[in-house]
């Protein structure tokens, strides 16, 4: 790439690392504020009442982390601007906007490399779009949906139970969508950057997003094959 090209990219890549820093904040937050909640619920004082905690702060961590992830998909969006010369200022209804985009922007010998991009798009839009709702719903409608903490003395025991809305355990959904979230913007930016390279070229996948090693590459770059 040419200096500016490259120094725009790197200026989108790092806005966006520092976005899902800030997710990682709250997504952690999340399961810290958990842990003290349900310990604290253990205690001698519980009785065999069912007691329910609205107050552990598992959900407004929840709702921070939200925000801040459809943040990040809004800045991943801008990646496109030094690699397609696709200038977006959001994600965009559920990524369609993205889509659209590369489908109307994209040079014929690099539609391949596009295609690509929009099926990482499309494979994930149900996670996607449930959580875009999420934060939409508790941007201009409601709080978080949740039980609280609950627990409740039967016999010797304390059954205890984190905060859980209509997706179940909030902790763990949110937990959940983090690295959802991470691997989506890692398979974003980098076939975002196949588009801006040569059409001899290619990024590969090549490992999980899951693995133990994370030095492990999980990209290679490739030469296409030359049609016959």
């Amino acid at each position: 790439m040419p200096k500016e090209q490259h120094d725009d990219l790197m200026t989108a890549v790092i806005a966006l690392a520092q976005k899902l820093e800030k997710a990682k904040y709250h997504a952690d937050r999340c399961s810290k504020l958990l842990k003290e909640a349900t310990d604290a619920a253990t205690g001698d004082s519980v009785t065999t009442t069912v007691l329910a905690d609205l107050c552990s702060g598992v959900e407004t961590e929840a709702e921070a982390f939200f925000f801040q992830s459809k943040a990040a998909l809004d800045l991943a969006s801008k990646v496109l601007r030094p690699c397609a010369r696709i200038n977006l200022a959001t994600f965009g209804d559920k990524g369609e906007r993205v889509i659209r985009a590369l489908r109307r922007n994209v040079k014929a010998e690099l539609r391949s490399k596009a295609d690509a991009l929009i099926h990482l798009i499309e494979d994930d839009q149900e996670w996607l779009g449930s959580m875009i709702d999420c934060r939409d719903t508790l941007t201009h409608f409601n709080g978080l949906e949740s039980s609280g903490v609950v627990s409740q003395r039967v016999g010797d025991s304390v059954l205890v139970s984190g905060p859980a809305g209509k997706h179940g355990d909030i902790a763990t959904q949110v937990q959940t969508l983090y690295f959802n979230l991470v691997t989506f913007c890692e398979d974003f930016v980098a076939l975002a950057i196949n588009v801006a390279m040569p059409p001899a070229l290619t990024v590969q996948i090549v490992a999980t997003s899951d693995r133990s090693d994370l030095l492990v590459s999980k990209y290679a770059i490739a030469m296409v094959p030359p049609i016959r």
